[in-house]
């Protein structure tokens, strides 16, 4: 039997069929299969769930499980975007403004690391001349360069010092849920916006900012708070950002100023 066996799996989280190759030896030459049942388990991660595999002495999966993670480790992710936050502020035209409404401990608490990895890989790199700093004003995080500027807390900072930005708004709904902001008033400010949903209200939440954002021919995206979704949400402001691949950003026939409160909508 070869030491290196492939594997067919589905994943009933992502509904998908995946290979993948597995050593079912161990360099001395005995099978790494522990106790009587001759299977091993296997675990391949996915971002935010892991898929645990039962594979016998043959290779093939017996069995499998899948795990949802909810504090998965994000530094990859973090470094990342980061990354890709520095080449928009090195590279690109027109600066970048992201204001994080939220005052959510796990959103905070990411959007706050992204901040000190950016500053982290400037400092680090020594490779652009453009300022970049951090600062706390009261309760919000912010972050100041040429070319993006991100702010996160429970308030919208006036303090925008780019020219001509393309401004964008992560909005946490508990938010202002809990502070009852003028949402639609705000959401005129921004050329685009991610709106984060709690799961037992995203049905409605759907449907009532869909039909904002459409009447308004806003840039959108919408979901509940997960690992996956901070993924998705950053390709949806790189996508945005860059014009590099297209974003359904579902563009409405023309603007309608007498919609329904937001909130009101939702019961």
């Amino acid at each position: 039997m070869s030491l290196l066996t492939e594997v067919q799996v589905f994943c009933d989280y992502c509904n998908e069929v995946y290979y993948y190759q597995f050593f079912l030896m161990k360099p001395d030459g005995e099978f790494d299969i522990p106790g009587v049942s001759g299977l091993v388990k296997k675990t391949i991660s996915h971002g935010d769930h892991v898929l645990v595999c039962d594979i016998d002495y043959n290779g093939a999966v017996r069995g499998s499980q899948t795990l949802e993670l909810h504090y998965t480790p994000m530094e990859t992710l973090t470094t990342d975007i980061a990354h890709s936050l520095l080449y928009l502020n090195n590279e690109t035209a027109r600066p970048l403004h992201i204001d994080v409404y939220t005052s959510d401990i796990k959103l905070v608490k990411f959007f706050k690391s992204l901040i000190s990895k950016i500053f982290e890989q400037a400092v680090w790199k020594s490779t652009s001349s453009k300022r970049i700093v951090t600062s706390t004003i009261g309760n919000n995080t912010s972050l100041y360069a040429d070319g993006v500027q991100i702010s996160v807390g429970p308030s919208i900072l006036d303090d925008i010092s780019l020219k001509n930005p393309l401004k964008g708004l992560v909005l946490d709904i508990i938010e202002v849920e809990r502070t009852r902001i003028e949402i639609e008033a705000t959401l005129d400010l921004y050329d685009w916006c991610a709106v984060i949903v709690p799961r037992v209200k995203q049905e409605g939440y759907t449907n009532a900012f869909t039909t904002f954002f459409e009447a308004k021919n806003i840039p959108y995206f919408i979901n509940t708070l997960s690992n996956r979704t901070l993924i998705e949400l950053f390709e949806f402001i790189f996508a945005h950002s860059l014009k590099l691949i297209d974003v359904d950003t579902h563009y409405g026939e023309e603007e309608e100023d007498d919609l329904p409160s937001l909130l009101d909508q939702i019961s």
